[in-house]
Order: structure tokens, then sequence, then C-alpha cells
């Protein structure tokens, strides 16, 4: 932090580990005349085997260009449900990245089908040494509490794994418990907290 300061960095906020989170944003507002906003409380989640009873028996195949609409439509809602800090700026960002996939035949979103119509999405979002990340997990809202999101996240996890990776991981936000419920049920486990802060002028 005293690199920091010594350059005069403007930082909006912090996200990092709870601890290391909360001492930071308490130091760094200190030295800045700020206040610390606790805007997010995240948790990472690892699954090393999947609950065979979540991985259901419905269609489950890799986005194909022909469902490039409803899956940019999917994502825009879903960015702009969970995360309260988007901009137009970052669900374009986004959506011209998976374009730039679908055109490339390189898609990495994953759908849920019910009677032949997408009913759920998940994505591929990378890879570590040994795991591979999940993100983008999404269910319209007049298609929630029937399980697809479920059925969708064990699908894509299991083939992960049958894959070669360790494991698999995802980020949740820990003011939805539903989420949060979902992914335990299907066999992730907690690893960490982070906290995400936004340095507010007093």
């Amino acid at each position: 932090m005293e690199e920091l300061l010594k350059r005069n960095e403007k930082l909006p906020g912090v996200l990092s580990f709870k601890e290391a989170a909360d001492k930071f944003a308490e130091l760094w507002c200190k030295e800045n005349s700020l206040k610390p906003n606790l805007f997010r409380k995240e948790r990472i989640y690892k699954l090393e085997k999947v609950s065979k009873d979540t991985i259901g028996t419905k269609k489950f195949s890799v986005a194909s260009k022909t469902h490039q609409t409803i899956v940019l439509k999917w994502t825009e809602e879903m960015l702009k449900e969970a995360l309260a800090d988007t901009t137009e700026e970052d669900i374009e960002r986004m959506t011209n990245n998976l374009k730039n996939e679908f055109e490339e035949n390189k898609s990495k979103m994953f759908l849920l089908f019910d009677n032949n119509e997408p009913v759920s999405m998940v994505r591929e979002a990378g890879r570590t040494p040994n795991g591979n990340f999940i993100n983008l997990v999404y269910t319209p809202p007049s298609l929630r509490r029937k399980g697809y999101a479920t059925e969708c996240v064990a699908k894509l996890s299991k083939q992960l794994l049958e894959e070669g990776n360790k494991y698999c991981f995802l980020f949740t936000d820990l003011s939805n418990p539903t989420s949060n419920n979902i992914y335990q049920k299907i066999g992730y486990r907690p690893v960490i907290d982070e906290n995400h802060y936004k340095f507010l002028i007093k």
C-alpha cells in the first residue's frame, strides 16, 4: 500500500479475500479520507465430484450459432440482475466476446433443453492447470424453481471433470441464498470468502 500512496493512486475500491480486503479498505480509506462501502460479499466454491441425483436426463449441449440471439439476451439479463454495478460498456464487452466465439465456432456457452426449447445456460469460462472456471449461470425468471439451473451446472461440471480437470470452481454472491444452495446441492464446497469494497467520498 505504501507504494500506491507514494504514486498518489486513485483507487475505486478493492476485491480480495475477506480479511485482506477488510484491512486494506480500512487503512486506505483512513489515509485518503474516504469511506469504505462493503458493496458485495462473495464466496469461491470448488467441486471435485458431482452429486448423481442432480445430473438429470434433459438434453444438454454447447450453444450453436442458431442460439446466439437467446444467449446474448440472457447474458444481458443476467448481468443486469446479478451485478448491480454492471455498465452498458461491460455488457457490450461481454456480448461482443460471445459473438466472436460464435463466429469462430468456438462457443463455450452451454444450454439445457426441455421439449427442445432452451431453458437454462452456463459457460465454461476458463481453465487453470488443474481446474475449470464456470460462470454466466442463468435461467429466465419464468422458468425458475424447476431445477433447470441445477441440472445445467451439474451436467457441465461432470463433463469438465470427465475431460480431465481435477475440479471446477465458481464465484457466488452471498446475498443470493438460492444460487448458493443450488451449487452445494450439486457438490460444490466453500473454499474462501471475498469482500468487494467501493471507496466513497465522505
